[in-house]
């Protein structure tokens, strides 16, 4: 058996961070846990709000439902969804919304930013950051004002999400016709309240057809917008407003819209608040789809090897953001592809091309995340070559710039222990971020996991397969934060095909 194994790889990972949200941009599953019968778009539960009047915001923070009371009103309830996620929710709390003199702060949607700790609300013509402080405790809570959005609309803004890939954040007013995406002046956006993008959503025809009530951000460049006027959840794409799916149809007139991937677990759903009935109603969506947000995200893909994690200019020796590698072609339904080249007399496996390439995990959104344990299992076609830290396993982190610090030089590696096994078919990782780094992960930081693959002696020289033909790559990334581990599967398949 060839087995690599460095001394005090030992699976005893700890995470410290915000609650986990996963999005896969290829094959997910939950592993180990059993899936209810429901399917994309079917109704999961209906939570009532007591005490919640006319309404149409609500944000979730992981654990709590936070609505504004009422359409024009300066309180906002905080509750506790029912077990299950379908019945009553409890009530907590109340924060009543007040400026730094005292005065009453309307608010009509909300939406919470983990990387803050606060909670965006609009009202009219005016954004505010919301430090609830406490979310068990009543009282009053400082709103402080940031941007005019001017934008038009009714004074009403029916949907708010902050987007945590890049710090920005999406409006519906209410009776218009787009989503609107603002700059919140960070890393390379604009000054703040600058409009960044304006948002048409489409049908399935390509036409525009407005009725925009109500906004979530999806994974993989998406939206889930509200639709007033039709009781429907599309999902369209983030930056052109294309028609991706209608997604599902509400029974009441929908409104905002929330991402809870926590509550019907191991199920997934989609909140769309009703505007005059106190309550969510929850629709399950795909894994991954909709996560929570500014939790963590996790990415599963193929690339070719044209990396280089520490580049410099060559003029000046200035360091240069990292080459990461081109993702592989997709070959067919979603699976990346690769050719194999058979000798023309034998029928053998000579090669393939790409003769190597890298099976890539990503994690971002992950602040506080202070160590993680990896688990990759992989078809027996390829093997990891070489077996070994610095070569065929590479683990680094990237910033908001784009520049790379690897752990895996020979400076950091006592951050990460491993075991390889070519015949086993699967490597193990215990990456421990803070002991590298010296410090846990930041917002704008993405951990990132390569490990180079090439042609196993098993698969050249044998007789070609039947084309085509599949190798899978599946893999455990357990994050964790005071409970029990989480196992997630990623999993990425290249489909191969005669030259």
């Amino acid at each position: 058996m060839e087995a690599i194994v460095k001394p005090g790889a030992t699976r005893t990972s700890t995470v410290i961070g915000a609650v986990l949200a996963v999005m896969m941009s290829l094959v997910v599953v939950i592993a180990d846990a059993p899936r209810a019968s429901a399917s994309p778009g079917d109704l999961l539960g209906t939570v009532d709000l007591p005490g919640n009047g006319d309404s149409v915001g609500g944000t979730f923070d992981g654990t709590h439902y936070i609505a504004p009371r009422e359409f024009f009103g300066n309180q906002l309830d905080i509750y506790l969804p029912p077990a299950g996620g379908n019945g009553t929710a409890t009530l907590v709390a109340t924060k009543t919304v007040v400026d730094a003199a005292d005065n009453p702060v309307g608010i009509s949607a909300v939406s919470w930013d983990s990387s803050r700790g606060m909670i965006w609300g609009a009202l009219g013509n005016n954004v505010y950051l919301i430090d609830i402080g406490d979310p068990t405790v009543s009282g009053d809570v400082v709103a402080t004002f940031q941007f005019n959005p001017n934008v038009g609309g009714l004074s009403l803004i029916d949907g708010i999400a902050w987007d945590a890939n890049d710090d920005t954040l999406y409006l519906s007013p209410d009776v218009d016709l787009n989503v609107y995406q603002f700059s919140l002046g960070t890393g390379a956006n604009p000054p703040l309240g600058t409009l960044m993008n304006t948002v048409a959503p489409k049908n399935e025809n390509g036409d525009a057809d407005g009725l925009v009530s109500g906004v979530a951000i999806g994974a993989d460049n998406t939206l889930y917008i509200g639709r007033n006027g039709a009781a429907e959840i599309r999902r369209v794409d983030k930056t052109t407003g294309d028609f991706i799916s209608t997604f599902a149809t509400t029974a009441g007139r929908v409104e905002d819209l929330v991402c809870d991937p926590v509550t019907y677990a191991p199920n997934e759903a989609i909140l769309a608040k009703d505007a005059f009935s106190g309550l969510y109603e929850a629709f399950e969506v795909e894994p991954g789809t909709c996560p929570l947000a500014g939790g963590a995200e996790v990415d599963k893909d193929l690339r070719h090897t044209n990396v280089d994690f520490t580049p410099t200019d060559p003029d000046t020796s200035e360091p240069l953001p990292a080459v990461l590698g081109d993702l592989l072609p997709i070959a067919h339904d979603d699976h990346f592809g690769a050719l194999v080249n058979v000798h023309p007399k034998n029928g053998t496996v000579q090669n393939t091309n790409p003769g190597q390439f890298y099976g890539v995990v990503s994690v971002s959104g992950a602040e506080g995340l202070e160590s993680l344990w990896f688990d990759d299992e992989f078809g027996d076609q390829f093997d990891i070559n070489p077996a070994q830290l610095g070569g065929g396993i590479e683990v680094i982190v990237v910033d908001g710039d784009g520049f790379a610090t690897v752990l895996t030089d020979a400076l950091k590696d006592l951050g990460v222990s491993w075991t390889v096994d070519n015949d086993a078919n699967v490597v193990s990782l215990d990456v421990q971020i803070a002991a590298a780094l010296g410090r846990p992960l930041e917002a704008d930081e993405t951990l990132m996991i390569y490990l180079k693959f090439k042609p196993s002696p098993d698969f050249k020289g044998e007789p070609a397969p039947g084309f085509p033909d599949h190798w899978e790559n599946t893999g455990l990334v357990d994050l964790d934060h005071d409970g029990p581990m989480t196992p997630l599967e990623a999993g990425a398949s290249l489909h191969l095909t005669e030259k």
